[in-house]
């Protein structure tokens, strides 16, 4: 299954939209690589509840110069998109070794380039390759609370079907946008939901503003109780245990959504080396060439932040990756890789409000910002 002998020029680790976008690169200017995942392409969106919308238009989420057509000419569902993105991988006939696990990642004995392991259902294969692109995203692992209760069945860190909670008393816990996005859809439903707000308000500064009005509209009319500066002692099987200050706050849930956030699989990068900061635990790289501190290592995509506080990307902010990658080792000079030339408009950081990619702050089933487990909030790549 392996050839240890045979050196590939690049790895690709992960199969997410700028996964495949860098993949899509590469073959087209014939460079050899490999390409893994541990799940199917685009997993993360695979685990939005049904139906969920991307904030970011269609423009900057479409890759390799393919646009993203719609029916209805406006924001796209995660199905949509992940119906998209296997008619990219399709189009360009890109070979993905999907469920195969990166498991090991190290220097080879000379040095000059990487041994990658890898597991999947027939076993082990090791791969040789001089230089290696990680794009595994930062939305690996949900971020935990550490309360008492927390692995209750009732409780849950991914909305799936809001459908579920169909009359049902719901406790959401986290107050960005994935949270405020969940506490909507199951009151849509008929759930009686409530709010447990770290914070002492929403944040309009770092949550979608039509999702903002509408849960100040809801709250104020009493339809959705919003409980602000509390915290989760405890979470019972018929209750959660609030705390305000001092005060303690018995509040009845039928099911809890632990909307709080994510952080990123870091066992690869550290395994092989690559520094991060002191101050935001962001990683070590160059962001003209998305070399890491560890020659031949690169990032793309939202894995370029880890999730540090403060620090955002987005598909719609991460086409550059694959270009400075390709100039940076192959002098190859593009403008984009993204979408087509007459699709293409400026967008950056600079355009949008702290942490949100579009017109609004993005929300979702997300990466937090925090980076304490306590906080109560995600950021999106929506």
């Amino acid at each position: 299954m392996s050839n240890e002998h045979h050196e590939y020029d690049f790895i690709v680790i992960g199969a997410g939209p700028i996964g495949i976008e860098v993949a899509g690169a590469l073959k087209k200017h014939g460079v050899e690589y490999l390409h893994f995942d541990s799940q199917q392409i685009g997993h993360t969106i695979s685990r939005y509840a049904r139906f969920t919308k991307f904030f970011s238009s269609p423009e900057r989420l479409s890759i390799c110069g393919i646009p993203v057509q719609t029916m209805h000419q406006d924001l796209i569902t995660g199905e949509e998109y992940l119906t998209y993105l296997r008619a990219v991988v399709e189009t360009l006939d890109l070979q993905i070794r999907t469920y195969e696990r990166v498991v090991d990642l190290h220097r080879d004995e000379h040095g000059d380039g990487f041994v990658v392991e890898s597991e999947s259902v027939v076993g082990r294969a090791r791969f040789r390759a001089r230089r290696v692109v990680i794009a595994t995203g930062d939305m690996s692992f949900p971020r935990l609370l550490g309360v008492p209760g927390e692995h209750l069945p009732h409780v849950t860190h991914f909305l799936q079907d809001p459908h579920a909670y169909f009359r049902k008393r719901v406790l959401v816990v986290g107050g960005r946008n994935s949270a405020l996005e969940a506490a909507l859809r199951c009151f849509r439903v008929g759930a009686h939901v409530g709010i447990s707000l770290r914070e002492d308000g929403i944040d309009a500064n770092r949550t979608n503003s039509r999702l903002n009005l509408e849960i100040s509209i809801l709250s104020d009319k009493g339809a959705i109780e919003t409980m602000p500066a509390t915290e989760v002692e405890e979470i019972r099987r018929t209750d959660v245990v609030l705390r305000r200050r001092s005060d303690l706050i018995e509040y009845p849930a039928d099911f809890v959504l632990v909307c709080t956030g994510y952080r990123p699989d870091l066992d690869l990068l550290r395994r092989v080396g690559v520094g991060f900061s002191d101050e935001d635990g962001s990683p070590a790289i160059n962001p003209d060439t998305m070399e890491t501190n560890v020659a031949g290592l690169y990032l793309a995509g939202t894995a370029t932040t880890c999730g540090a506080p403060g620090q955002h990307a987005y598909i719609g902010t991460s086409h550059g990756h694959t270009v400075n990658i390709l100039k940076a080792v192959y002098g190859i000079s593009t403008e984009h890789y993204g979408d087509l030339p007459s699709r293409r408009y400026p967008f950056a950081h600079a355009d949008v409000a702290p942490g949100v990619e579009g017109a609004d702050p993005e929300p979702s089933p997300r990466p937090a910002a925090a980076a304490h487990t306590n906080d109560h909030g995600t950021s999106t790549d929506r």
